[in-house]
């Protein structure tokens, strides 16, 4: 019988916060066990997102329904973690007088020594960003990743931001751009191939920037090829990269790679120069378009990701006008579009908004629907063609039937049996729906 006390995380934003979920999760393992259910956790950890408002806001209502059972448990230890701890700690300690831990995300990789410091009573916010680089050789192992059958996983190769975009919270939560050393990267992920991981995902939020806070050469090209070069390991992919430090050798290592996915998550932002400009983005839409032209020349399977931010302060007709237009040249098959949500603390918080929220919800719908059309379009493209599936899991919707993604990232469900899980699987497209497609399993 496991004899460990419980753990209930709920994490909240990027795939940055789920792996440092995880990690988390794996530096209390030997005291903490992952639960299911809230009642039944010692120990909850909410770990948080600030880059929008909404977010934010399901954080303090999160709190607020888990006050109950803090008063039914006094014992329990409740943790608020990530980007909005970061933010705004007094508030939260304010705003929850049963709150037993704030933790900003550098401080997250020291939980154990800051849950011993808690337990004779104290209540303690820790934030603030650390001197010096970016190593998590102070984490344990991550023992858990790789088990239970999962075949993809997250490795953190770089963090924080240097370029303050108007609109961004990031470099006041995250910090500035810091670098993984190469060798801890390539260790972990060695780590995960021997435990079955056959797909990583390289994190970071400018991966492109990796290494250029380093002065002994390592860049973003080093970094792709010492993963590609992990044996076992068979895909890789990227997430996010800044279209202003994506050179000439970055675009040359993607399409050189073998092991490098045909898919890239490229956000533009807005598509008029004089947006772009407001937003600090360091790109025009003429560069943006050429360097999408340069990754599609080099990468002709290349499926495209991006982000969209609408209604942001003084855009008018015109200027969405423009954006719409880059969304219908680019083609992307993945679109992820927000309204502006105002962060307290940038710039931008400052600006004069004059559009009505109403103009701003039409334009973010005119926007969805032009990107639903592009979306089934690409999909239905796919249909016919034979494609290789690394399956993740049994599909949520169909019984009998696998789940996995393409190279390019497409969900892709088909019927088979179950050993199929975690291997790599040839399937011919035979229908495309909105978000995903469906498919069976080709013969050669």
């Amino acid at each position: 019988m496991d004899e460990r006390k419980g753990i209930y995380v709920i994490t909240h934003g990027c795939q940055m916060n789920q792996y440092d979920s995880r990690r988390m999760k794996e530096s209390v393992a030997e005291e903490y066990r992952e639960v299911e259910n809230p009642a039944d956790a010692d120990l909850i950890i909410i770990n948080t997102c600030s880059v929008r408002e909404k977010p934010q806001k399901k954080v303090l209502a999160e709190l607020g329904r888990l006050k109950p059972l803090k008063q039914r448990k006094p014992e329990l230890i409740l943790v608020v973690a990530g980007c909005v701890a970061e933010q705004v700690k007094d508030e939260l300690l304010s705003h929850a007088p049963f709150l037993d831990l704030v933790l900003g995300p550098d401080a997250e990789a020291h939980l154990p020594r800051h849950l011993a410091d808690i337990r004779d009573g104290r209540r303690l916010a820790v934030t603030g960003f650390q001197s010096g680089g970016f190593s998590l050789d102070s984490h344990s192992p991550l023992e858990s990743l790789g088990q239970g059958g999962a075949v993809t996983a997250f490795v953190a190769a770089q963090k924080g931001c240097n370029h303050f975009c108007s609109y961004c919270i990031v470099p006041h939560v995250r910090g500035r751009e810091k670098s993984r050393p190469l060798p801890e990267i390539v260790a972990e992920t060695r780590q995960l191939a021997s435990r079955g991981v056959r797909e990583v995902t390289l994190l970071g939020q400018n991966i492109n920037a990796y290494g250029l806070d380093f002065k002994d050469g390592a860049d973003f090209e080093a970094l792709l090829e010492a993963v590609a070069a992990v044996e076992g390991i068979e895909r890789l992919r990227f997430v996010t990269s800044h279209p202003a430090v994506m050179t000439d050798r970055h675009v040359e290592a993607i399409a050189r790679l073998d092991k490098v996915c045909e898919y890239l998550h490229l956000p533009i932002q807005a598509g008029s120069d004089r947006v772009l400009a407001a937003m600090r983005r360091g790109y025009t839409q003429a560069d943006y378009r050429k360097l999408v032209e340069k990754l599609k020349h080099r990468v002709p399977d290349l499926a495209l990701s991006g982000d969209v931010i609408v209604g942001f302060p003084g855009e008018t007709e015109a200027d969405f006008r423009e954006t719409l237009n880059v969304v219908r040249d680019v083609e992307y098959a993945t679109l992820y579009m927000f309204l502006y949500s105002p962060r307290p603390g940038t710039k931008a918080a400052q600006f004069d908004d004059s559009a009505p929220k109403e103009t701003k919800m039409a334009w973010l719908e005119e926007l969805q629907t032009l990107q639903k059309t592009c979306t089934r379009q690409a999909n239905e493209k796919l249909v016919g063609s034979v494609r290789e599936v690394l399956v993740e899991d049994f599909s949520k919707r169909d019984a009998g039937a696998v789940s996995g993604r393409t190279r390019c990232n497409k969900i892709v469900n088909f019927k088979a049996p179950p050993d199929r899980l975690g291997r790599f699987v040839r399937v011919r497209i035979t229908r495309a729906y909105q978000n995903s497609l469906y498919g069976e399993e080709f013969a050669d």
